[in-house]
């Protein structure tokens, strides 16, 4: 009897060595899955360099060209977005095996293994990401203030990330005390790596921008001069304060007010101050220019389906099928958000035992996606009425006054009445169509490109082709100008220049050579009152509408 229960209890010892042998192994194995899943997942210095190029656009380049969003969009689609099915899974041996190595951890005075907590960590930090990306930045800000608290003192991957980005957040809601302090802290801490290279671009952005609007401050500018030019140079809170202080704001202040509030996270705000502008306003740029943004919400920051019909209707109406096929190519090339559905999973499947994942999930309801509210019709917009000139060609056309008849007359007769925007003030005009590459530049090595319009800066010129905007410096430009082909007779002044001092410049030709002995060339515009020659250094940026 004695020797049976000897035999049971040495095959009991045996089988549970076996056990947490096995148990052990498959913790091990367990915890490489979950570091190889983090590094694969964060892939930290591409979001690096990601943040850094993105916020010199926001902060150097023009704040329009919607081309250099969208790809840079695509491209942080891809950061922190795998799916990892097994995430905060563990099996019944893995389980075993935590609690075998968490005593023996314990007995040797180490700290526990916790890699269900490490996991929240990772959905957490994923989830902050997904919410800067998106523009909800005080919410990102909240959420990277829990992790840096949950970490503490850590030097980690994942803290260099934290802080920086938190940086980011605090200088694009205009906290640039707070940006300034993290981002040095950042420098210094991580010096070397590719943290601290970000962190300095940062601070040299920061400093940059503050002289900028320093700049603008002291210049003797009427009120909308004011927010305008602080629109321009990128400068979005003091621009957003400058334009609601204005007693009246016309439709491209409006359009500049929206734009600084999506810049700096009130995106909801500006979406329903876009979708007015593009219902009631009566400025053609205006109105584009904020049917584009409510195209990119809608296909990239969560606006939703209906919102992104609206926009594409719209667009349709005015003209602007070009921008409409540009963003809808880009937007099938980014990937859908993983980490909402991994969320609302977690959550459902954890129930009460963990406490983030239930937060999150209910927060998705009321943050994450613009077009949740819109799609349950709490949030609904109405779609304007169309001109039936604009939406159905062979319609017999409304009676009109005698007035107007001689107008449109006019127009048949390709005569030139005045500025298409003046014909009938407070009256929609259809925004004309011009074929792509308006513009040409050539180099002086022979090459030859087309595109859109043109931005002029100390150093060069950058030209719109399409999505990959081309960078020329002023030494190696033998010439702009225009291609007249493209004009319609109808139109006798196309061009629009904006002049570094604020003012715009209506135009009819231009041409730009280079000049040996000159240091910088002139632009020669031809515009109502004669040829003007303006240097290049005094232009901001020459477009067709």
């Amino acid at each position: 009897m004695q020797r049976g229960g000897a035999i049971v209890f040495i095959v009991g010892v045996l089988l549970l060595f076996f056990l947490s042998a096995q148990a052990i192994v498959s913790v091990k194995l367990l915890e490489l899955r979950v570091q190889i899943s983090r590094d694969r997942l964060l892939n930290y210095e591409l979001s690096s360099r990601v943040l850094k190029n993105r916020f010199k656009q926001l902060i150097l380049e023009n704040n329009d060209d919607f081309h250099q969003e969208i790809s840079r969009n695509v491209l942080e689609s891809s950061i922190m977005n795998r799916a990892d099915p097994r995430a905060l899974e563990l099996n019944p041996v893995e389980q075993f095996g935590l609690l075998v190595v968490n005593a023996v951890r314990l007995l040797s005075l180490k700290p526990f293994l916790q890699l269900a907590e490490d996991q929240e960590t990772l959905i957490l930090l994923r989830y902050a990401f997904y919410m800067e990306r998106n523009r909800r930045y005080d919410v990102a800000l909240e959420k990277y203030k829990e992790l840096s608290d949950r970490m503490g003192a850590s030097r980690s991957d994942a803290m260099g990330f934290v802080m920086l980005h938190q940086g980011y957040c605090h200088a694009i809601m205009g906290q640039n005390e707070e940006a300034l302090d993290l981002l040095i802290e950042v420098r210094d801490t991580f010096a070397g790596s590719h943290y601290a290279e970000t962190a300095i671009v940062l601070i040299n952005l920061l400093e940059e921008a503050e002289r900028r609007q320093e700049e603008i401050e002291e210049q003797a500018l009427t009120p909308r001069e004011k927010a305008r030019a602080l629109f321009r140079a990128n400068q979005y809170v003091a621009a957003l304060r400058a334009f609601n202080e204005l007693d009246e704001r016309n439709d491209m202040d409006r359009y500049m007010r929206a734009r600084s509030m999506e810049e700096t996270g009130s995106i909801t705000e500006a979406r329903d101050e876009y979708v007015d502008i593009v219902k009631n306003g009566t400025d053609r740029e205006a109105v584009r220019l904020a049917n584009r943004r409510l195209l990119i919400i809608g296909h990239f920051y969560g606006g939703g389906e209906e919102l992104t019909e609206f926009a594409e209707q719209q667009a349709e109406s005015i003209g602007d099928d070009a921008a409409v096929a540009e963003i809808q190519a880009a937007a099938e090339k980014q990937e859908d958000a993983l980490i909402v559905e991994e969320i609302r999973e977690a959550a459902a499947r954890t129930g009460e035992e963990t406490a983030l994942l239930n937060d999150l999930g209910s927060e998705l309801v009321t943050e994450i996606e613009l077009d949740e509210p819109l799609q349950r019709g709490n949030l609904r917009i109405p779609q304007p009425a169309i001109p039936a000139a604009l939406t159905a060609p062979n319609a017999p056309p409304a009676p009109f006054d005698t007035e107007r008849r001689s107008t449109i007359e006019a127009l048949g007769d390709r005569k030139q009445i005045g500025d298409p925007q003046e014909l009938h003030p407070g009256t929609p005009t259809p925004a004309y169509l011009y074929p792509a590459g308006r513009l040409v530049l050539n180099l002086s090595d022979g090459r030859t490109f087309r595109g859109r319009e043109v931005i002029f800066t100390n150093a060069g010129m950058q030209l719109g082709t399409g999505s990959i905007p081309v960078q020329a410096p002023y030494a190696v430009i033998q010439r702009l100008a225009i291609d007249r082909a493209t004009f319609p007779a109808r139109v006798a002044h196309p061009l629009v220049i904006e002049l570094k001092d604020n003012r715009i410049l209506r135009g009819s030709g231009l041409e730009l050579r280079a000049i040996p002995e000159a240091a910088l060339p002139e632009v020669h515009i031809q515009t109502a009152e004669g040829v003007q020659k303006i240097p290049a250094t005094q232009i901001n940026r020459i477009t067709i509408p």
